[in-house]
């Protein structure tokens, strides 16, 4: 089974996708992690890297992705490797190789819970339950503002960066944020994370029993 949790930025898809995984006793794949880690390779060499040489694991709630056997992890936080994973993530090519390299094999071989924008629309839209996560613009402020990889000092900063973000993701030509036409939408703006883990629990559970799955 693939469950897909697609949404803005700051919907706090990560973590939930983690927690959702970890009940659920399956693991999780976090596809953004594979972009940045595409971008931080490009950004030490300024050549596409082999994505043959790539492989991401999920170990007691962790992702850890290699490189040639080295563990390239660690860099994937810098905020210095987000101009390249742009850059990459933008282009077709790239996504394609990502796509037929890593994504498709992996849907093959493994049960999980994927977390990214584009997860329940391009990359896996044949998964049994798709989850659209969302907040307000406000909500996500404030996760920024509380997120010390982000290094946005003030609210305004951080509206401002996730309207940014939001026009681009959502108007960009290849693979734009959406929900999928069968996703189940999410909002969290009044929710904590422990009730927000739940809801998700709850409206898979309700949609696999009611489709008898």
């Amino acid at each position: 089974m693939i469950i897909t949790i697609d949404g803005p930025v700051a919907s706090g898809k990560s973590s939930i996708a983690d927690e959702v995984a970890k009940k659920l006793g399956c693991s999780c794949l976090h596809t953004g992690l594979l972009y940045r880690a595409l971008g931080y390779l490009f950004s030490q060499t300024q050549t596409i890297p082999d994505i043959t040489k790539l492989a991401y694991t999920y170990t007691h709630g962790k992702a850890i992705i290699t490189y040639n056997g080295n563990d390239i992890t660690p860099h994937l936080a810098d905020a210095s490797v987000g101009a390249a994973t742009s850059q990459l993530s933008a282009q077709k090519e790239v996504r394609d190789l990502l796509y037929t390299h890593f994504f498709q094999p992996y849907a093959q071989h493994n049960n999980f819970v994927a977390e990214g924008r584009d997860c329940g629309t391009v990359l896996f839209p044949s998964a049994t339950v798709k989850i659209f996560l969302t907040a307000s613009v406000e909500k996500r402020a404030e996760r920024i503002m509380g997120d010390k990889n982000r290094h946005v000092t003030t609210r305004e900063r951080a509206i401002q960066d996730i309207q940014n973000r939001d026009h681009n993701d959502t108007t960009r030509a290849l693979a734009p944020l959406k929900p999928a036409h069968d996703a189940i939408i999410i909002d969290s703006s009044e929710m904590t994370y422990e009730e927000t883990v739940n809801q998700c629990i709850t409206k898979i559970k309700q949609y696999t029993k009611e489709n008898h799955l």
